[in-house]
């Protein structure tokens, strides 16, 4: 369970590894008009700065400076293996869960926004503080990735390097935007603090205000990666909900007809699903036991009802997926 990657952060680990490779190692001995490949290709990718003393900048080593998009291309670079290596480290230990929960679009789209937002506050700050160097890495979205895992799990234990000490998640989001903005507006080392406040500050108001905007209903429609993602319908008021397995999660509300009723069905679409024509007429649902329990044509085994058990223990209800949540529903109202 420890390692398991879910595939929007698996198309992002392998994106930013191998971009770093090819730039850093294959590009470096390709030289153009006299400079190494790699430099041209942080000229054009990384975020460089709009203003430099309040006047455009035409920086770099083309003289081009700003493009839009930059604001995307800058998270995918990075400036050496220790800052790729804690950078990939620390998304995959938050990023599985959330994506888990979110769904791939969701989860997708939040990394992006978290990283653009990351960007404009720096772009906007950093001419204030005479920073006018290029802008490379993921922090900024990793930082947006943090805070929203914090304030999913706030009190979910996290051993903070270095003082190894387990602290809650909302300490340690907190903690970590505070460092940001002391060390950006106390420092000059060269990191973009700002843009690491920036990626926190606008994953707390993704998830304060994100679901008011189109942008999540989009990305849950577009962005698929085979893993639980909501699907909308626009011809019918219901959810629906895949995983890699092929397993379908349905809800159907009615919430302005008074007299309707909850729908809810998971199925396997890969699998002979029994219905009330051609169900046996001998199985009944007393026949349903509990290490054997038959949830929309799919049995559930005693070891994943421990497992989902072991997991409200361990992390506690809001851990749990959805289809999670679901089985534990049918499962109460079936023992």
């Amino acid at each position: 369970m420890f390692f398991r990657i879910t595939p929007a952060l698996k198309i992002l680990l392998i994106l930013n590894i191998a971009i770093y490779f090819i730039n850093n190692l294959l590009f470096s001995g390709i030289v153009v008009s006299g400079i190494p490949l790699r430099y041209w290709v942080i000229d054009i990718f990384a975020l460089q700065p709009i203003y430099d003393n309040y006047a455009i900048t035409n920086s770099g080593i083309l003289g081009f400076g700003f493009g839009i998009w930059q604001l995307i291309t800058y998270q995918f670079l990075h400036a050496d293996f220790g800052h790729l290596f804690f950078n990939m480290f620390a998304l995959y230990m938050f990023s599985t869960e959330l994506e888990e929960t979110w769904g791939s679009g969701k989860y997708l789209f939040f990394y992006l926004i978290s990283g653009i937002g990351a960007g404009l506050l720096h772009l906007l700050i950093s001419p204030l503080l005479g920073q006018t160097a290029p802008t490379i890495g993921a922090s900024g979205s990793l930082y947006g990735i943090i805070i929203a895992f914090a304030m999913l799990n706030p009190d979910r234990r996290i051993i903070m390097f270095p003082l190894f000490i387990p602290i809650p998640a909302r300490v340690f989001g907190i903690g970590m935007m505070a460092i940001s903005l002391i060390i950006g507006l106390t420092s000059q080392d060269g990191i973009a603090h700002f843009a690491h406040f920036g990626g926190a500050l606008t994953g707390i108001l993704l998830l304060k205000f994100g679901e008011r905007t189109p942008i999540f209903r989009i990305a849950r429609k577009y962005v698929k990666f085979g893993i639980p993602s909501y699907e909308h319908i626009d011809n019918s008021n219901r959810r629906r909900k895949i995983n890699s397995s092929g397993n379908i999660f349905e809800r159907k509300y009615q919430s302005n007809d008074p007299n309707s009723n909850y729908y809810a069905h998971w199925s396997n679409p890969n699998q002979n699903v029994q219905t009330n024509v051609n169900r046996p007429k001998t199985h009944t649902k007393s026949s349903n036991v509990l290490n054997n329990i038959e949830i929309g044509g799919v049995i559930i085994t005693q070891e994943k009802i421990d497992e989902i058990l072991d997991k409200i223990s361990a992390n506690g209800y809001k851990s749990l997926t959805e289809q999670e949540k679901y089985i534990l529903t049918e499962i109460s109202k079936k023992i």
